[in-house]
């Protein structure tokens, strides 16, 4: 399948939202649903395609979204998954998402240096309303922030395997603005926004991730 093509068809592959439980459709209940695939390739069609099936296999019930940059120089070209909020090593989990990643992994060739490839990122996520959201911050896998999403113009940093990393928040999102890292990949992500999206400094191993909240039945089937 052509990138073209996944971006015309690809909100409609989870097809309709399942209802949740009636127990936990009444108790407030703080949600990441989302995922995020990022892969960074010389073969964007080719990760397109494979990424399609992977969320078809895996049955995402949410909205899907297909970003795409060129990254000029030099790569360690890669797939990044961040499941729920966490940021999942596929190599050595043995789950059905971990094994199909894997697959990917190889039928793409990575990992390999690449020179001048695409970032490509597919987001599955269901979105809630802007007074719900906050976002958290963590740096090797451990939670160091957290801060809520609101009209505020917020700047921090924070420490990580190589140094700081550091974010700006604002109403529209949160967005990466400096990074120790070489090719500073994160910076070029834009901001996030929706529940579920993330932003990851690979080498500095520092996150952002957009949490969002549903207290009712009606929110649950609604967004």
């Amino acid at each position: 399948m052509k990138r073209r093509d996944f971006i015309k068809t690809g909100a409609l592959l989870a097809g309709a939202l399942s209802l949740p439980s009636i127990a936990k459709s009444f108790t407030p209940a703080e949600l990441v649903t989302g995922s995020s695939l990022a892969i960074i390739t010389n073969d964007a069609d080719a990760a397109a395609a494979l990424a399609q099936s992977f969320f078809a296999k895996t049955g995402a019930s949410e909205r899907l979204k297909y970003e795409e940059f060129d990254l000029t120089g030099e790569f360690l070209g890669d797939i990044v998954f961040v499941d729920k909020g966490k940021l999942v090593n596929f190599r050595s989990e043995h789950d059905q998402k971990s094994g199909l990643l894997a697959e990917i992994s190889s039928k793409l060739g990575l990992p390999a240096k690449l020179t001048n490839p695409k970032f490509v990122r597919f987001l599955s996520v269901a979105d809630t309303s802007d007074e719900n959201k906050s976002i958290r911050i963590f740096s090797n896998n451990s939670l160091v922030k957290e801060i809520k999403l609101n009209n505020e113009l917020v700047t921090f940093s924070v420490e990580g395997a190589q140094g700081a990393s550091e974010f700006q928040l604002s109403k529209a999102g949160i967005k990466v603005v400096g990074a120790p890292c070489g090719h500073k990949t994160c910076m070029k992500l834009g901001t996030a926004s929706i529940a579920g999206e993330s932003l990851v400094c690979i080498p500095n191993r520092v996150r952002a991730v957009v949490y969002g909240a549903q207290s009712s039945l009606f929110d649950a089937i609604s967004h």
